[in-house]
């Protein structure tokens, strides 16, 4: 019989007095060990079908057993070199795992969130090259509002002028309407007025952008759409819109700055406690 099949099925079929832990719901074993049900709770789910679940259970079992009989097989089988080459793998591998989370804790306790307009605005400045649009953005309103609203007409002009009694006068009948959205001070990517308003595509936003107005009839309703500030593609994007962008690039560099004086505190006090010595060859 082959060597390693043999080694297989002594790891299969020996230990025959076994132990099963009290207070608890194996489900499997392999020899002396054990797979629980707590293990696989979250292949369980109730909307499934039952049978899926089962599928799901049976696979994950039989990867379980596989997996622990390569392993053993493995510590048998390779040699003493290739174990400790992969020992110093997984160890090296739990090392950085365990330094990083603990360097990000530290870091995360320590460090200041709050980013200043001013240093927004001057990176901003410092980068304002680069902030190049690879789409339109546009600010806008648009009201939805029934067929049967006696005053559309009154509406719509409000609408198309939009000054700032037209907007008070719009709000405060704002309950007339289905849908609305005076939010003109937000910048939006082209693709997200098409999520917004689902009647829109290519061939209307080229003619809202051209009359910076446009109007669509339903069966249910009229849109109204008005643009009310327009950046065309290629035109830099405005400090509003890549404020997400600049927080970020700030608070990283804030990250790394904060890792590194972490990192040289920590060395300074091992040396200074003794903890550590580099020995020089002289």
């Amino acid at each position: 019989m082959n060597r390693i099949l043999l080694i297989f099925f002594v790891i299969l079929f020996s230990c025959d007095n076994y132990f099963v832990p009290k207070s608890t719901n194996p489900i499997a074993r392999l020899n002396q060990d054990y797979l629980f049900e707590d293990e696989i709770s979250g292949l369980i789910d109730d909307q499934q079908e039952k049978l899926d679940s089962i599928i799901r259970v049976n696979e994950f079992i039989n990867q379980w057993a596989i997996n622990k009989i390569l392993r053993s097989g493995a510590k048998l089988n390779l040699s003493e070199n290739k174990l400790s080459e992969i020992n110093s793998m997984v160890y090296d591998y739990e090392t950085e795992l365990l330094s990083n989370s603990y360097l990000e804790a530290l870091v995360n306790s320590t460090i200041s969130l709050e980013v200043d307009s001013l240093k927004l605005d001057s990176l901003y400045k410092q980068n304002y090259e680069i902030f190049k649009l690879n789409e339109d953005l546009i600010q806008y309103v648009f009201i939805y509002l029934p067929n049967t609203n006696p005053d559309i007409s009154q509406i719509r002009g409000k609408l198309r002028r939009y000054n700032q009694d037209d907007r008070k006068l719009l709000d405060s009948i704002s309950y007339q309407f289905i849908e609305h959205s005076f939010a003109d001070s937000i910048w939006h990517r082209r693709n997200d007025l098409y999520k917004t308003l689902s009647i829109m595509n290519n061939y209307r936003y080229k003619s809202l952008k051209k009359y910076k107005f446009f109007q669509f009839k339903d069966s249910l309703g009229l849109y109204l759409i008005k643009i009310t500030s327009l950046l065309n593609k290629g035109e830099h994007a405005p400090i509003e819109f890549v404020s997400p962008t600049l927080e970020y690039m700030i608070l990283n560099k804030r990250k790394v700055n904060l890792v590194n004086k972490i990192k040289k505190e920590i060395l300074e006090n091992a040396i200074e406690t003794n903890k550590l010595e580099v020995y020089k060859d002289e």
